[in-house]
């Protein structure tokens, strides 16, 4: 009898650990995925060069005109692939 008593013991201890084992798991899967979260806004903040962007995918042809936060450009010479934001009350290319 001591025996099974024994390994019963064993089995509630195992069982007893597993369910640590579980909710630790979980809690941190759950503060993986807040993580992934935080860091997914932080990137698109990186991203955003500043207040209003507009970025040219392929060309910007001379005489294009264009506004950001009331601050106008007049683009003068063909570009590629250009960014363009409103910084310090100012349009800034990137």
């Amino acid at each position: 009898m001591a025996v099974c008593t024994n390994t019963s013991n064993r089995s509630k201890d195992h069982a007893a650990m597993l369910e640590r084992i579980r909710g630790n798991y979980f809690e941190i899967r759950d503060n993986l995925k807040r993580l992934e979260e935080e860091r997914k806004i932080l990137i698109s903040y990186l991203k955003t060069a500043g207040e209003g962007e507009i970025a040219v995918m392929k060309k910007v042809y001379p005489n294009t005109v264009f506004e950001i936060k009331g601050i106008t450009k007049e683009i003068n010479k063909p570009l590629l692939g250009s960014r363009f934001f409103a910084q310090d009350g100012e349009i800034k290319e990137i």
